[in-house]
């Protein structure tokens, strides 16, 4: 491995998702613009140095060979479709031995599945894609595996993939340089900031929750589409045709919470994420959902253990709000 100016080297391969390369990307190459520099270089590169062709149909040609990979420079994993059912010994050769060289590794999308699958994620908690997290589960108990949408470890960082790439990138360049920069690519990209890397993916309700129960399915969305004016748990027994201690005892059964416990965790997640993402008052935010100001702070608090104002104070890297301040 050659020495070189530090770069962000993306290692790519058949069927990897376009989206996160290209967000991440993105950010550096407006970081090069905006600061009129070449500081955050980045190039390309594939096991091989061969074409690959990503998911969508698109072929990309290695910029650079990987030999000339300096010592300094960060690897991005990039992967996506087919690395949970077929293994690359290649992969995980390279990228043993460039942890044992020191390089800082990173995994976007199902490129956290690569890491797993190399032996480099054992004992730590990650973030990844909410497809790959069964299979991260059942194959590699050692790891944490989160849903949230990124998560730095000692020089290893792992990310869902998708948009949350660019949170990625813009949240290294918060940390490494000025903030007004990563608020500029921010406006540059048409996002409004960037979104902390615990802010968990948003799944639709019917995927977060998963029931061979009919009822309890249609239940669900039902709650998914009432979270402004939450009905009732007895009007939703009638809807779905069976009686409120009936629906209990199917939810105790599939999801081992009841209706009513469920839905408040439905709407504070949600409410989470908007409270975590948008810049729309708190207290707004709380009536969206069905809650008075002074029921959505106790009840937020009792589920996360922190304030919603604390919470997105947190996110945005500003400085918490002190106890009691809702």
């Amino acid at each position: 491995m050659t020495t070189s100016k530090p770069a962000f080297v993306f290692l790519v391969e058949d069927g990897f998702a376009m989206l996160p390369f290209t967000s991440a990307i993105e950010v550096l190459r407006l970081a090069n613009k905006l600061t009129h520099s070449t500081q955050y270089s980045y190039w390309v590169s594939t096991l091989g140095d061969v074409r690959v062709t990503a998911s969508n149909g698109v072929g990309i040609d290695p910029s650079r060979q990987i030999a000339e990979l300096g010592r300094e420079d960060r690897i991005v994993v990039v992967s996506g479709d087919g690395v949970c059912q077929a293994r690359n010994a290649g992969h995980s050769s390279f990228l043993h031995k460039a942890a044992r060289f020191g390089h800082e590794i990173w995994g976007l999308s199902s490129g956290v599945v690569r890491l797993a699958q190399a032996g480099l994620l054992s004992g730590r908690s990650v973030s990844a894609h909410w497809e790959d997290i069964p299979y991260l589960e059942q194959n590699f108990p050692s790891i944490t595996v989160t849903s949230s949408l990124f998560t730095f470890s000692q020089k290893i960082a792992t990310c869902a993939g998708g948009l949350s790439a660019a949170d990625l990138m813009l949240s290294h360049l918060r940390m490494s340089g000025p903030a007004t920069l990563a608020d500029e690519i921010s406006a540059r990209l048409i996002l409004d900031g960037t979104r902390a890397g615990r802010v968990v993916q948003k799944l639709p309700t019917r995927l977060r929750y998963r029931s061979s129960s009919p009822k309890v399915q249609l239940a669900l969305e039902l709650m998914d589409g009432f979270m402004d004016d939450p009905l009732p748990i007895s009007e939703i027994a009638a809807k779905v045709a069976v009686s409120q201690r009936q629906l209990e005892r199917l939810f105790m059964t599939e999801l081992g919470k009841t209706p009513k416990q469920l839905y408040l965790e439905l709407r504070l997640e949600t409410a989470r994420y908007d409270v975590l993402v948008s810049t729309r008052p708190i207290t707004s935010i709380g009536l969206d959902y069905g809650f008075n100001p002074n029921s959505f702070a106790r009840n937020y608090v009792k589920m996360f253990g922190i304030t919603p104002k604390a919470d997105r104070a947190g996110a945005k890297g500003q400085a918490p709000q002190k106890a009691g301040e809702s």
